[in-house]
């Protein structure tokens, strides 16, 4: 079976109620951290867009979409632009529609139909690493 590890050092924001995925993203050598809400999320985007380290302040953000709203993600994406900073992200979904793939598609935002496979979940997170 094909490895999905990255070489590289990756941070990820995980906005979703359930901690498995970001045991699993962890397990991966993901360093992550996790919010509850757009403001956590937003807070914690900042914290480490403080830290002075080099290079984006977080390399992907993945999210239930029923935890955070596409405007949310827009939001931060503007937020992040207006750091300097582009920030790729992944939203989760079990009941896609039109309108979530369209905004979603708009935003260059991954749509990640549930339920998916961890092997799934690896190339999402991979692909939106290498090609934002």
């Amino acid at each position: 079976m094909a490895s999905w590890r990255l070489e590289q050092h990756v941070r990820v924001i995980v906005v979703d109620h359930d901690v498995q995925l970001a045991e699993m993203l962890a397990c991966e050598g993901y360093e992550v951290h996790r919010a509850d809400s757009y403001g956590t999320l937003v807070e914690v985007f900042c914290e480490l867009a403080d830290d002075e380290l080099p290079g984006p302040p977080v390399d992907v953000i993945v999210a239930d979409a029923g935890m955070l709203r596409i405007s949310e993600i827009e939001g931060l994406k503007r937020l992040a632009v207006a750091r300097g900073v582009a920030v790729p992200a992944m939203v989760m979904t079990t009941f896609p529609d039109d309108e979530l793939e369209r905004r979603a598609g708009d935003l260059g935002v991954h749509l990640l139909h549930k339920p998916f496979s961890v092997d799934e979940m690896r190339r999402a997170a991979l692909h939106v690493l290498i090609d934002p």
